[in-house]
């Protein structure tokens, strides 16, 4: 094996995962588009959250409960659960290891990836901050979060101004 073929196979064997996680990372905006039942009903308490950060288990679980879901009763009927469970099921992550919940109820906020994202990037402080209040705000931080836009350009941390993550 020449030289140029071992760079080749190293070049390869490190693109694929590369171009992977770039897509991955972006899976969050890419989704299909919601349904009218989605954007009304769940984005009428809370942004409506791109389906890729929670399994299909998970979202699920989520929307049997949605009579007790998190202390209010969000329940829709059942051609509208229908539509909303066709999408989550069709557009969910597929990595349990990183996007399952750990939590019961499942909570996003509660997966390796929100941890590793998030939990372990950010001072303690920013999750107590009155702009924040809750890790399941998105648009505290994502300003672009209710437009499906999670890029680190649209990201600022109240407290930490000019500051990247």
């Amino acid at each position: 094996m020449t030289s140029l073929s071992i760079y080749r196979a190293v070049f390869a064997g490190l693109a694929i995962p590369v171009l992977t996680a770039i897509a991955q990372a972006d899976s969050l905006s890419k989704s299909a588009p919601a349904p009218k039942a989605y954007a009304s009903e769940c984005a009428s308490c809370h942004i409506a959250f791109p389906p890729g950060l929670m399994t299909a288990g998970d979202w699920a679980t989520t929307l049997k409960e949605l009579p007790r879901h998190f202390g209010t009763d969000a329940s829709v009927t059942p051609a509208e659960l229908a539509e909303i469970s066709t999408y989550l099921r069709s557009n969910a992550a597929t990595s349990e290891d990183r996007y399952g919940s750990t939590a019961k109820p499942p909570r996003m906020t509660k997966s390796a990836w929100f941890e590793r994202k998030h939990v372990r990037k950010l001072p303690a402080n920013v999750w107590t901050d009155p702009k924040v209040k809750t890790a399941s705000n998105c648009m505290a931080c994502h300003l672009q979060a209710d437009k499906g836009s999670y890029s680190e350009r649209d990201i600022s941390v109240p407290g930490y101004p000019g500051r990247h993550w």
